[in-house]
């Protein structure tokens, strides 16, 4: 590494700040004054409450580690026949390798025990200590919890020393190592501890962490490395696709090596003293909002890098194009869930309208048969009604006719005259009288059941009137349903499409790229 850059930096996070838990990260960053080697260290102590002092615990480990690696660097690089030895046994000799770290990590795991001890002897368990752990469980785990000292000061540990041939990495715990490489691959090289699950984790107070702390060793002569970051899980926290690959940019940890990127054009493009200062207003933002994604972790946040300024320098088109790609398709992401969320919601509007307006194409069209049938009964009505009249007149013309026949029988003269001619038709007055009564009464009766239809033609008119106005009502009511189905529709509609729009022109920037 030539021109190298290192940096480290922690902040509390958003959640905690509402909560009023105190920041339990660390991190410390160092570059030897000759730029022999340079080293970055974050801890992340716990948040569980049996961790009630992890963030002394985390600020212990970060301490000790500078100090072991900065022995162990200064004992490789004392002279070049010493730092070419070691080269060649730790990348020939598989042995000599594991023994070396092992030593080191050893020194480290012994230094923190001895340091967060040390700081419980003349710190003990203070009276509030007690009581909240005294409220929170039961006498038997508050004492196993107070007689596992190390516990109390769990944390978590990632160490990065580059040397000038060779890039140590020390993993316990969660977070993240992010290693770019000059020909732009970006990867996690330490082994992952499948133990460090959901918000499990391995951490420097188990029992076994001698054996369980992880660790890779990098031959820069053969992989240039031009950057290491390191983070906690507050940073991969935020985005998708930390645990499982999503496709395109979004594979496995594309999220959090997108972030390393945009902090790397950033410290390209500004002055050290800026970047330090971007950090310190960044980072609190991020943990609450996140970047290139819909929300942070509201975890505390540390993050230290060791960089090649010049070497990466190369890759910063590459990287900015790599940004932009994986914010479209995060955007993308969004507004697609967005609209996914909006479907149900659009269909049952529009299924609203198209009801409402089923209920008025039916009430319209049941007006329209009213209206009809009203035609048809006014029309038959007319016809009815001029049958009546006639009949009415038939029947007062026969009674007319027949008053005067029978008053001619009053007449002496014309009823001699006619009782002639009864008797020769063989007719008695009597059946003359009959005759006529039973003209009348056919007439009246033909009249009668013509008035009787009348009034029926007059009752279904009234009816079908009736009918009409509860319609016409139900009809206006049924509009006002179908306007505001509409409005309410083609309002949600809008925005459906709009997103819809967008996604599509997200997608072209995507394809365009």
């Amino acid at each position: 590494m030539s021109k190298v850059y290192t940096f480290n930096k922690t902040t509390i996070g958003h959640l905690h700040v509402m909560r009023e838990i105190p920041c339990e990260d660390y991190s410390l960053s160092y570059s030897d004054e000759n730029g022999r080697y340079h080293i970055a260290i974050v801890a992340d102590g716990h948040g569980s409450e049996e961790c009630f002092r992890s963030s002394v615990g985390s600020k212990a480990v970060c301490e000790v580690s500078l100090a072991y690696l900065k022995e162990f660097a200064d004992s490789i690089v004392g002279s070049e026949i010493t730092e070419e030895r070691f080269y060649r046994d730790v990348f020939t000799n598989s042995r000599y390798s594991q023994m070396t770290v092992r030593r080191l990590t050893d020194s480290i795991i012994a230094g923190w025990h001895d340091s967060v001890c040390s700081y419980h002897e003349l710190n003990p368990v203070t009276e509030d200590e007690w009581t909240k752990l005294n409220e929170k469980y039961d006498p038997d785990k508050v004492q196993r919890i107070t007689e596992n000292v190390e516990h109390i000061y769990g944390t978590t540990l990632m160490a990065a020393l580059a040397l000038p041939g060779c890039l140590l990495l020390i993993h316990q715990g969660d977070g993240r190592i992010d290693v770019f490489y000059g020909d732009g691959r970006v990867d996690q090289p330490v082994p992952w501890d499948v133990r460090c699950e959901d918000t499990a984790t391995t951490s420097m107070c188990d029992t076994d962490v001698t054996t369980s702390i992880r660790h890779k060793i990098i031959n820069l002569r053969e992989t240039p490395v031009v950057a290491c970051y390191l983070g906690c899980d507050g940073v991969e926290d935020a985005y998708r696709d930390s645990h499982g690959d999503l496709g395109s940019t979004h594979c496995f940890m594309g999220g959090v090596h997108t972030f390393y990127k945009y902090l790397t054009c950033r410290l390209l493009d500004t002055s050290k003293e800026e970047f330090e200062q971007y950090l310190e207003e960044f980072l609190p933002e991020f943990s609450a909002n996140g970047i290139f994604t819909r929300a942070g972790s509201g975890d505390d946040v540390s993050v230290a890098g060791i960089v090649d300024l010049e070497a990466i320098g190369t890759l910063k088109q590459q990287f900015e194009t790599d940004i932009k790609l994986y914010s479209l398709e995060e955007e993308l992401f969004w507004k697609e869930d967005e609209l996914r969320g909006k479907t149900r919601k659009h269909g049952i509007l529009q299924r609203r309208m198209e009801e409402a307006k089923t209920v008025v194409d039916t009430l319209s069209s049941e007006l329209q048969k009213i209206a009809i049938a009203q035609n048809d009964l006014q029309s038959k009505r007319e016809l009815l009604l001029e049958q009546t009249e006639k009949a009415k007149a038939e029947l007062d013309q026969y009674k007319q006719e027949a008053e005067a026949e029978a008053g001619s029988f009053e007449d002496e003269v014309v009823s001699n005259s006619l009782r002639s001619h009864m008797r020769l038709l063989g007719l008695t007055l009597q059946e003359i009288y009959d005759r006529i009564a039973n003209g009348v009464n056919q007439l009246e009766t033909r009249y009668r059941k013509l008035l009787e239809k009348l009034v029926e033609y007059d009752a279904n008119i009234q009816n079908l009137q009736n009918d009409q106005i509860k319609i016409s009502t139900e009809l206006d009511a049924a509009n006002q349903a179908y306007t505001d189905a509409k409005a309410n529709f083609e309002e949600y509609d809008v925005k459906y499409r709009q997103i819809e729009s967008e996604c599509q022109t997200i997608r072209q920037m995507i394809e365009s790229i």
